[in-house]
């Protein structure tokens, strides 16, 4: 009876925090969304952002991240067709 008890609080403690974290959004993400772009934002190293812009016109994405000697300028790290980044692999 006691391993019974141990399990259900242990599923139950595990119910609690997968539904918080499921409920609360992730820190730091915002994403803007118009007719012809988007930009999204995720966390990146040291408390600054990694900045997504996706160009719907012309099928491109760009990746901007803080430049390291001085993190008020953001420089691009990669720029690519959306159409070659889903078949990278084949």
């Amino acid at each position: 009876m006691n391993k019974q008890i141990l399990a259900i609080g242990i599923l139950c403690v595990t119910a609690v925090v997968l539904l918080v974290t499921a409920v609360k959004p992730a820190p730091g993400q915002f994403a803007i969304r118009d007719q012809n772009f988007q930009l999204i934002t995720v966390p990146g190293q040291q408390g600054s952002s990694t900045v997504y812009v996706i160009d719907n016109r012309v099928g491109k994405m760009a990746i901007f991240s803080p430049d390291p000697r001085n993190p008020r300028n953001y420089q691009a790290v990669a720029v690519q067709s959306m159409g070659d980044l889903f078949t990278a692999g084949r």
